[in-house]
């Protein structure tokens, strides 16, 4: 039996009671960030200087927040009136009234940010909003639906003026010289784009799009006689760039020479010189002093940030702001003449892994992607800070260090900016591709890796490609100089962790595979020549329908493994004590993608699960399942146990990296009258009590949780254990 402390003798009182709360851990979660997240869209107050709204929509999906900042861009706080929501488009009248355009339909804001009131009478997710410049009352909202909706009371009652498509309303804007003027842009995905202007306030349209390229357009501006249409994405290379009208969109003329990659996600132009343009891109701000003829590529710096949207300052030729994908918002005070990343206080960045130094364990490292960008980060003090690394800025899915302390991380792509597969960071702080490359484009998709322990020239990677069409492992038995894929399944699966398990002989290693279908290929693999050679583990205890995503060992066993089903039709915890040769069950009823380990305890289980959680604390055989969620944010996307510097679980999740310290149990006692209040840190440990201080001890019915209040009886002793 583990046993806590012994309590020595208490004042004589009466009788033992208590009182049993919920079971959950006594310390929260707390966030190590790093700080960042997908900004959809940036604005500056017109009334009030240092304030900026900052909307954050992961990878254009729906759960995001809305931030501000009121020192200029230096810190960010979230505004929490608004919900967890994503905010797409972010205006503000001339008078300092906000509006913005979220997933859950409009919001205004009258008190320069700071809180937001719902006005929208059942638009739904809205992607645009705009604002007459002649009378704010005077509002066009932009719907995903595609409908285009017009208010003349500030919001209070909509009118449909839909020029007729089902694509996307992406952006909207006005003539301020003519508010009858308007023109929206739509964005069908692949399907294509519109472009759509009305020349009398919505009563009637005309489409545009001729002489545009069939792609999703995404910004459109009004300057001084001219429209600017910024369109295209990475996906299909179906490439737009920047377009300029001076015909209300009878002909159009593209800006975009000598682009990279020409696609616009906005456009923003210096309000006291019509002839400076900036373009927002996925390679950075791009730069025109010419208005638009020839172009300063990447300006200040700005290569490795994806961008969404753009704007400069009212007024001003220098203050920029830019919505970045994964850093959240780059600022830049001389007209992007160099830029910087401000998103301290912006909790938002979508993690993928996290991992730990096992040769200085204050060094941490962590994969961070969106939908075309990612990459990683690294900290030397345990999560204080960070430093951005100078890997390849494509979208990241794992990241590990070998026992000698060599950082890999595995990049998903895009190709187009650099090769998936395996990467090494270098002594140097610089980066090296080490395959496997099975061509020029994506057909290689890694999601896990693992190091020999005693062989740290053995690696094992596992995923899924293009090429065979199924969940794969990769082996190279010199460090990555050379791979063969060793495990193909017979059909479309993924391979989603592989675990070299670290008994010393490197001989014996395991593969969880899922198909997201009941295919028998489903389950674990498992080679006993180092993943020369693989078997499938079929009616060993695992049922055929597993899809197993997470593999782990016990902290003091390495033969003993348990395995993370996530099958929508079960799922559950299953355990292994002869190294995955044989399974039992630990637990069902959760979908469960990740598992983790107390590093001092066995039977303390943590896991996250899809559709509940995010994260549950499991005991007692598996029997006992309590949440163990407090503090964290968002979902999860990898759990691990870390046993130094201290015993503690560190997850990865859609708004950064969070922290669960697993100390010892330690037990205070406050005093009220004749009743004291027992807190103890672990929830694994009950209360048991005793006459004398050397034996007898008997747990306390009911006494199991890290809270109880309790009555003591003469010469009683206590102590805590499991």
């Amino acid at each position: 039996m583990k046993s806590g402390f012994v309590m020595n003798h208490l004042p004589a009182l009466a009788c033992i009671l208590f009182c049993v709360p919920s079971i959950a851990p006594a310390q929260p979660w707390r966030p190590l960030g790093p700080f960042g997240g997908d900004a959809q869209d940036v604005n500056f107050s017109p009334t009030k200087t240092n304030v900026l709204l900052a909307g954050i929509a992961p990878a254009g999906n729906p759960y995001g927040s809305l931030y501000r900042s009121s020192d200029g861009g230096a810190t960010w706080a979230q505004v929490t009136g608004f919900g967890a929501q994503s905010a797409y488009d972010i205006e503000f009248a001339a008078d300092g009234t906000a509006w913005v355009a979220g997933y859950n339909g409009v919001w205004v804001s009258t008190d320069d940010g700071l809180t937001f009131t719902m006005r929208d009478s059942g638009l739904g997710n809205t992607y645009a909003v705009a604002i007459d410049p002649s009378n704010p009352q005077v509002l066009w909202a932009g719907l995903a639906s595609g409908a285009v909706m017009k208010s003349v009371n500030g919001g209070t009652n909509w009118a449909n003026v839909s020029p007729g498509t089902s694509m996307a309303c992406d952006a909207i804007a006005i003539n301020p010289t003519n508010s009858l003027q308007v023109m929206a842009v739509f964005d069908g995905g692949f399907s294509g784009g519109a472009v759509y202007f009305t020349p009398d306030g919505g009563a009637t349209w005309n489409n545009v799009s001729a002489g545009l390229p069939p792609y999703p357009d995404r910004a459109v501006r009004y300057d001084r006689g001219r429209w600017f249409v910024g369109a295209g994405q990475i996906f299909a290379s179906e490439y737009s760039g920047l377009w300029r009208s001076t015909n209300n969109g009878q002909t159009w003329t593209q800006l975009a020479s000598g682009w990279p990659t020409p696609v616009a996600g906005g456009v923003a132009i210096d309000p006291n010189n019509p002839d400076v343009i900036l373009a927002a891109t996925p390679d950075g701000l791009h730069k025109s002093s010419n208005g638009g003829q020839t172009w300063t590529i990447s300006a200040g710096g700005s290569s490795g940030y994806s961008l969404a949207s753009v704007r400069f300052a009212p007024g001003s030729s220098g203050r920029v702001a830019a919505g970045a994908s994964s850093y959240g918002v780059i600022l830049s005070d001389n007209a992007a003449a160099k830029t910087r990343v401000s998103s301290t206080g912006i909790g938002a960045l979508n993690a993928y892994s996290v991992a730990v130094n096992p040769a200085n364990p204050v060094e941490m490292a962590m994969a961070f992607q969106s939908l075309n960008n990612g990459g990683v980060y690294a900290s030397t003090n345990g999560g204080v800070t960070w430093q951005l690394q100078s890997a390849p800025g494509t979208r990241y899915s794992y990241v590990k260090f070998d026992s000698g302390g060599t950082l890999y991380a595995l990049s998903t792509g895009p190709t187009t900016i650099a090769q998936e597969g395996v990467y090494r960071r270098n002594a140097s702080g610089t980066w090296t591709l080490l395959g496997p490359d099975q061509g020029p484009n994506y057909e290689t998709e890694l999601v896990s890796i693992d190091f020999g322990s005693t062989n740290q020239n053995l690696f094992i990677a596992g995923g899924d490609d293009f090429v065979s069409g199924a969940g794969t492992a990769w082996r190279s038995t010199n460090a990555g100089g050379l791979w063969t894929k060793t495990l193909v399944t017979s059909q479309s699966a993924e391979t989603e962790r592989v675990l070299i398990l670290p008994d010393g002989t490197d001989q014996l290693v395991l593969a969880g595979v899922q198909t997201f279908s009941g295919q028998p290929v489903n389950g674990v693999y498992r080679s006993i020549d180092g993943g020369a050679t693989w078997n499938q583990v079929t009616n060993t205890g695992l049922p055929s329908t597993v899809w197993i995503y997470d593999l782990t060992t016990a902290p003091t066993n390495s033969h003993t493994v348990f395995a993370a089903d996530g099958s929508f039709s079960g799922g559950g915890i299953y355990r292994s004590t002869d190294a995955g040769a044989t399974w039992s069950t630990y637990l069902t009823g959760y979908n469960v993608r990740g598992i983790a380990i107390d590093p001092t305890s066995a039977d303390d289980v943590y896991f996250w699960a899809v559709f509940s959680g995010p994260v549950y604390h499991a005991s007692k055989n598996g029997t006992q399942v309590v949440a163990a969620s407090d503090g964290l944010s968002g979902g999860a996307q990898q759990i691990i146990a870390v046993s130094k510097p201290a015993p503690r679980l560190l997850v990865a999740g859609n708004t950064g990296v969070y922290e669960l310290s697993l100390a010892p149990p330690i037990l205070r006692i406050n005093w009220a009258g004749n009743r004291a209040v027992l807190t103890w840190t672990n929830a694994a440990f009950a209360l048991q009590s005793s006459p004398s201080a050397v034996g007898n001890f008997t747990t306390i019915p009911g006494a199991s949780s890290p809270y109880t209040n309790i009555t003591f009886g003469p010469r009683q002793f206590f102590r805590l254990a499991k």
